[in-house]
């Protein structure tokens, strides 16, 4: 029916010398991340990194391809850069200070810088209080 032999469709079970490097250096990613439990986190690079030290070259796109096959990519916690966000909706805070930092008794002036606040805990935009 498919006009293949039988000897061919034999071989084409066989795995070939790519699949059969592939399967041994996801033998050997695996043993890195058995190694310890904080292990189970490592990305790509880390992999490359311990895959070197004991002697095996190969790329990083090629850890990368078995790992993402095999389920062994964790994915990756985006954190915000620092800024805040402008929020069109907010009104703008008058500047009580106008750049005058100096005060002439403890405890008149209060300044705090909101930049690392995250944008869901900002509930009045400012520069900070009088």
């Amino acid at each position: 029916m498919l006009a293949v032999s039988e000897s061919g469709y034999y071989r084409s079970l066989k795995p070939g010398p790519k699949q059969e490097r592939q399967q041994r250096l996801l033998v050997k990613i695996k043993e890195i991340i058995g190694e310890h439990e904080d292990n189970s986190n490592y990305g790509v690079q880390r992999i490359l990194l311990r895959l070197s030290q004991i002697g095996v070259t190969t790329s990083y796109s090629t850890v990368y391809r078995i790992m993402k096959k095999h389920g062994l990519l964790k994915k990756v916690k985006r954190h915000p850069n620092g800024m805040t966000r402008e929020d069109a909706a907010a009104q703008k805070s008058e500047n009580l200070i106008q750049r005058d930092f100096r005060s002439s008794a403890p405890n008149q002036k209060w300044l705090s810088d909101i930049t690392l606040f995250r944008r869901e805990a900002i509930s009045v935009r400012g520069t900070g209080l009088l």
